[in-house]
């Protein structure tokens, strides 16, 4: 009876190395599709997305405690984890394309790129002809 069991203990081992190989290979497939389609951007737009992906993966290490643990690097778990961080950083660079939002990974804020707060150099040049006017007036 016991050779039996661990006959079938083995199979059934050897049946799991297998799948965990195949699921392993798949991951590997669709993080390299996934590294080839963020080449495609320039340097810069590579750096902004590894960026977010890596703050994305803090974010998940903080909440989940199975991701802080080091041994659980290797398992299709985690892989599939930084995999989806990784695809959730190139979706959020696709949407702040499309919608031309300039954003700063390290922080929350974001702003319309064509909004900006800031005055353009010529309202710059009008607001000091307005206080320089204003001085002269109050001096008389």
């Amino acid at each position: 009876m016991e050779s039996e069991k661990s006959d079938g203990e083995e199979i059934s081992s050897a049946t799991a190395q297998r799948l965990f190989q195949d699921v392993m290979a798949d991951i590997n497939v669709e993080m390299a599709e996934l590294q080839h389609e963020i080449e495609l951007f320039t340097p810069e737009e590579q750096a902004w997305i590894n960026d977010q992906a890596v703050i994305n993966l803090k974010d998940v290490q903080k909440t989940v405690a199975f991701a802080r643990r080091k041994d659980m690097e290797h398992t299709t778990k985690y892989q599939k984890m930084l995999l989806e961080q990784k695809r959730k950083a190139l979706k959020t660079f696709k949407k702040r394309l499309e919608q031309n939002t300039r954003y700063n990974p390290g922080r929350v804020a974001k702003s319309r790129a064509a909004e900006t707060a800031y005055p353009s150099d010529d309202e710059i040049e009008v607001l000091h002809e307005k206080v320089v006017k204003k001085k002269k007036s109050k001096k008389k």
